[in-house]
């Protein structure tokens, strides 16, 4: 099959699937498949943030009332950021808490299975297992809650925590409350609260939306205190901020050890709701972890190199709905960074491989646009074949002198064709790219979607020294996408290294994350320690361009230190990758099981071999169809074995399963003559031992594309001003995008105060003179697009 690029970007006939929740949504069953505010509504939400030297814990309760006189049910849906872990969720059962617990994988799925005969739905949380997916990791979360008593309340809580990255001396993090997958959605009462600290000073804190506008309760220089309070508050907007660190280079070290450390086992933060009770216990060995800051002046710093690129921009049929925007957006990007002294070939592969020009062709905007418009004509086909891919674009780069050669891989990651074993793919590269003096190219992966191969594109990227970015369908991609773009033609920090006086009172000590360091970012190490002891040195090592970087400090091992919770957790997420990694490169042996599993039941980790018992019968998507859509799919339990989908104009399909997605999918057409509207199809679903349910989904027909009124602040402008764009459009517009000649496309974001999506473009000093339209477009959540022109004139001088 082959589906035209553009197609798919532009007017995307074909529906992509939304993100499985948003910031906890519960829809009330059976009947819907949305939120219903007339039945159940969000009463009551309170977040607790705490950011603890760039370690983010949050806690989520969220308390929904009935407005029904009858017994409800519902489905709980939370779409999970590929990058955090969950650390708990319960459900509250009039006074009684009911919490979820980490079993191992196989006796989860027995209980599960067990529950469910007796008409009883728990939730499940889990990977992907080793191997399926190509090695990839994806967890999602649904919960079915029962009973909801009439005119009652339902309590719900969920934590989580995650890493956050420093770059360029800047953290970004958000919380993710803008929809999604569905409308937008109303709490009665909003509360959020945020404790950010650090050892170093904080500066130039601010909130990338107003939507949620906190009260400073305390700042100074290393800490600060505020909150949000609103009822009746519309969730349109994610909670995101951003704030910098203000420090030369600099080394710390963080501990925590305890003799009551009986609390971890509940993975709640230590602002959760609240806290199971303590025991005396042994003390446990004691956790450090160290932080290095690289903030070198500009004349030390790695300078941009002028390089020759090859970009590989995968258009396999595995990277349809929003991973194809995703690798789009990022190639663009990648293409407007280029400065005029590079150069650059783009390579598109699935199981053949095309080059865009015979070889490579300079940097120019008219290069660049060519280049663009050659992937919105190519097609979408087959399959994978990676190492083709990779081959081709090897056998035709050699660098002019002068330039640095670098490569970009623009994919998920997911090989179908030729090799596809992780391991043997990586050492190919690895011998095929090797040279006396280093790798021959510098390949950086840049992967699109919950479901990429991570182990696999972060080992091409490691064999050569360079960068690997990952981006899931619903993540804010800007902050990463930026960083990963800026430091493409910079090259990082040589080799970081830990050194420890008395290191054998120390053990199983771990670089996290691994992968190149840069200046004004940081890197981090986590292990344990046996006994306290006095004046114990750390010193980190590097190389950069002007030469060597140490940081060194002294400290004193505690006895007692539990200020700082995250760090025996991020160290046992640290061991049990190194251990997924060994077993991914080794195969499975029973002690590295073993260990992942006990790990995994103490810090309440998710992994391939555990999970956590709290799944969803069935999720359709695409919900918003278009007139002539011939694609439906369905998620469902593992143990399903066939899905037939009754429509309700007459038709009956059965449903293939797509083992690589693991999703069920059928061809349809929706008859022209539907008019928009809300229709029902009905789901027979039947699992492994023949038994039979039956599920009603609803879908709704859309083609009508969003009406928009789009202004200028002005009709004339001089080279260097900025165009601001002011746009109104239909409330279920999702994305609105200006384009003006062969600039870098901007997009409109909501300003609530002015009741409107405002964007913004910058005229080059070097833009001529002369009449240019300047193109509007609007996608709503079925991706009807529409476009409006405006016309504006750029005078001299």
């Amino acid at each position: 099959m082959r589906t035209p690029l553009l197609l798919f970007l532009c007017i995307c006939s074909l529906l992509a699937p939304q993100a499985w929740g948003d910031a906890g949504v519960l829809i009330p069953s059976p009947g819907n498949d949305k939120p219903d505010p007339t039945k159940l509504s969000l009463a009551d939400m309170h977040v607790s943030i705490v950011i603890d030297n760039q370690n983010a814990s949050v806690s989520l309760r969220q308390i929904f009332a009935s407005h029904m006189s009858s017994v409800l049910e519902g489905q709980y849906l939370f779409a999970i950021n590929p990058e955090a872990l969950i650390s708990d969720f319960a459900v509250w059962d009039g006074p009684v808490r009911i919490p979820g617990v980490i079993l191992e994988r196989k006796r989860a799925e027995e209980i599960y299975d067990a529950l469910r005969l007796q008409a009883i739905d728990p939730g499940l949380l889990q990977q992907a297992e080793q191997g399926e997916e190509g090695g990839s990791r994806v967890s999602f979360f649904s919960a079915r809650i029962t009973p909801i008593p009439p005119y009652g309340t339902k309590r719900l809580e969920l934590a989580y925590s995650e890493r956050l990255r420093l770059e360029q001396l800047q953290s970004y993090f958000y919380f993710p409350l803008k929809p999604r997958q569905f409308q937008e959605q109303a709490a009665g009462r909003l509360r959020v609260d945020l404790t950010l600290r650090h050892v170093l000073p904080l500066s130039n804190f601010k909130q990338t939306s107003a939507q949620y506008p906190l009260t400073i309760d305390r700042q100074t220089t290393t800490e600060i205190r505020a909150h949000y309070e609103g009822s009746n508050v519309t969730l349109s907007d994610d909670f995101a901020l951003t704030y910098e660190l203000k420090s030369p280079s600099n080394l710390s070290v963080l501990f925590y050890r305890s003799k009551e450390d009986r609390y971890l086992k509940s993975g709640l933060p230590v602002t959760a709701f609240e806290r199971p009770g303590r025991s005396d216990a042994e003390t446990e060995a004691g956790y450090f972890e160290a932080s290095a800051l690289f903030n070198t002046t500009a004349s030390a710093a790695a300078k941009r190199r002028p390089s020759e690129f090859v970009l590989l921009f995968d258009t396999s049929l595995s990277v349809r709905w929003d991973k194809l925007e995703r690798q789009f957006e990022a190639l663009e990007k990648i293409l407007y960074q280029l400065h005029a002294e590079d150069r650059f070939q783009l390579l598109l592969f699935n199981s053949k491989a095309t080059l865009f020009r015979p070889t490579s062709v300079p940097a120019t905007p008219e290069n660049v646009a060519a280049a663009l418009d050659f992937v919105k004509g190519s097609f979408l086909a087959g399959g994978t074949d990676l190492k083709q891919a990779l081959q081709t674009a090897l056998d035709n780069f050699q660098p002019q002198p002068g330039l640095t050669g670098r490569a970009v891989l623009i994919s998920d990651g997911n090989p179908t064709f030729g090799t596809v074993e992780t391991q043997k793919l990586a050492r190919w590269f690895s011998s095929a790219t090797a040279t006396p003096a280093g790798p021959k190219i510098k390949l950086c992966a840049y992967g699109a979607g919950n479901g990429c191969n991570k182990v696999l594109l972060r080992a091409l990227a490691q064999s050569s020294g360079g960068l690997f970015e990952f981006v899931g369908e619903t993540e804010a991609a800007e902050f990463k996408l930026n960083n990963f773009v800026a430091h493409l033609t910079i090259d990082p920090l040589s080799d970081p290294q830990l050194t420890i006086s008395n290191y054998p009172n120390f053990s199983e000590v771990y670089r996290t994350p691994e992968g190149p360091v840069f200046n004004q970012s940081s890197a981090q190490w986590v292990g344990k320690y046996r006994q306290p002891l006095r004046s114990v040195n750390f010193t980190v090592a590097a190389r950069q361009l002007a030469g060597p970087i140490e940081l060194k400090r002294t400290v004193d091992l505690p006895s007692e230190a539990v200020e700082h919770l995250f760090i025996p957790r991020n160290w046992a997420k640290a061991r049990v990758d190194f251990l997924l990694r060994k077993i991914e490169m080794e195969g499975e042996d029973a002690a590295s099981i073993g260990e992942i599993v006990s790990l995994s039941k103490k810090y309440k980790l998710v992994t391939p071999y555990t999970s956590f018992l709290a799944a969803p019968r069935s999720l359709l998507r695409p919900r918003l169809i278009k007139p002539g859509d011939p694609v439906l799919r369905v998620r469902t339990d593992p143990d399903i074995r066939t899905v037939t989908a009754i429509f309700p104009f007459g038709l009956t399909k059965p449903l293939r399963y797509l083992p690589r997605e693991q999703v069920w999918q059928t061809r349809f057409l929706a008859p022209k003559e539907m008019v928009d509207g809300l229709y029902y199809c009905r789901l027979i679903l039947r699992d492994r031992v023949g038994r039979a349910f039956e599920e009603r989904k609803s879908f709704v027909i859309d083609s009508r594309a969003p009406a928009i009124q789009a202004s200028v602040d002005r009709s004339a402008y001089r080279p260097g001003d900025t165009v601001e764009v002011r746009v109104k459009s239909d409330s279920d517009t999702r994305r609105i995008r200006l384009r003006l000649a062969s600039l870098e496309p901007a997009e409109a974001r909501w300003d609530a105060g002015g009741k409107a999506s405002i964007g913004r473009i910058a005229l080059p000093m070097e833009i001529a003179t002369g009449e240019y339209a300047l193109e509007v477009f609007a996608e709503d959540f079925a991706h009807n697009v529409s476009s409006r022109k405006l016309a504006i004139a750029v005078v001299g001088q």
